[in-house]
């Protein structure tokens, strides 16, 4: 696995059996949920509620990697680390750098899904 890809798409193929209509509902299911997700990320770090914050990323990651999303996926691993070492600081910063790498994967995807 490449982490330094914004889009591993054989890894992501890989994982769907190459098959890109599923592959596309993914997509569109993750991104359905991901405003109410980063809302959510967002909040747990207002109130500081680390296990929040990293059960959270930990959902996040899982999706990220399924998806073939490695810098989204690295960022994540690193909100949930910082959570689950109760600095909540550095989680959120690390949270602004996630929705800019998720923001660069959606640009990407789009291309790759067509549309």
């Amino acid at each position: 696995m490449n982490a330094d890809l914004v889009f591993n798409q054989e890894d992501a193929m890989q994982r769907v059996d190459n098959d890109r209509e599923l592959y596309a509902e993914l997509i569109t299911m993750f991104f359905g949920e991901w405003p109410t997700s980063v809302a959510n990320l967002e909040e747990a770090c207002r109130r500081q509620a680390a296990s929040e914050v990293e059960h959270i990323a930990h959902s996040m990651k899982s999706a990220l990697g399924n998806l073939g999303a490695m810098r989204s996926y690295r960022m994540a691993i690193k909100i949930e680390m910082a959570a689950k070492s109760s600095n909540i600081t550095e989680a959120t910063a690390s949270l602004e750098q996630l929705k800019t790498e998720v923001e660069e994967f959606r640009q990407l995807i789009v291309k790759f899904c067509g549309g």
